[in-house]
């Protein structure tokens, strides 16, 4: 984890947690992947704007 210097603009973004099947935990990559791509994008439009 990186933290921001002082006084820099910082974002937390956090999602729902995701269930992942102890069976199979490959199946769950889909829905990881989604999830992250949601909170870059999310986290980036509450940066620039």
């Amino acid at each position: 984890m990186r933290f921001p210097l002082p006084f820099a603009r910082a974002v937390v973004v956090l999602e729902a947690p995701i269930t992942v099947p102890r069976e199979d935990p490959a199946s769950a990559l889909p829905a990881i992947t989604a999830a992250l791509n949601r909170a870059t994008e999310r986290a980036d439009q509450a940066v620039v704007g």
